[in-house]
């Protein structure tokens, strides 16, 4: 039991950790610039046993400040209304790494504590451990 809760916790940090590290990485030095939306990606995934989703990311194509051309997929999910394909919109990058880049509308839109909407699960994975560390036998069946 410990092991899971364990594992609860490490997965749900490591959730947290990285998408607060992107999210401080574009506040902090983000730079904004005009990007050609040059295709939606799909991935499909089961959601329960049988329904079947469907989560388009943006991929843009755009010029960085040192004159780089950069084709990236946007981390965030493209959410209805779905832009076209060749339409123009404004993004945010990391000139440290081009490759982490957001729709600007998205990114403003997104609050800060955001990621922390997780954490009531690591505090659960943390408190499963705990309980299941201090008293071994209260887990267990009869």
């Amino acid at each position: 039991m410990a092991a899971l809760g364990l594992g609860l916790a490490g997965l749900v940090g490591a959730m947290m950790f990285s998408e607060l590290q992107d999210r401080h990485a574009l506040s902090s030095r983000g730079l904004r610039t005009e990007a050609v939306l040059a295709r939606l990606d799909h991935q499909d995934h089961r959601h329960g046993w049988f329904e079947l989703r469907r989560t388009t990311y943006p991929v843009f194509t755009f010029t960085t400040a040192q004159g780089q051309d950069i084709e990236a997929r946007g981390r965030a999910p493209a959410h209805p209304p779905l832009p076209v394909a060749g339409q123009r919109m404004p993004v945010v990058y990391d000139p440290a790494d081009p490759t982490l880049v957001r729709d600007a509308a998205g990114f403003d839109a997104q609050s800060a504590w955001h990621p922390w909407l997780w954490a009531p699960f690591l505090a659960g994975g943390l408190a499963l451990c705990v309980v299941a560390v201090a008293w071994p036998g209260r887990l267990r069946r009869p």
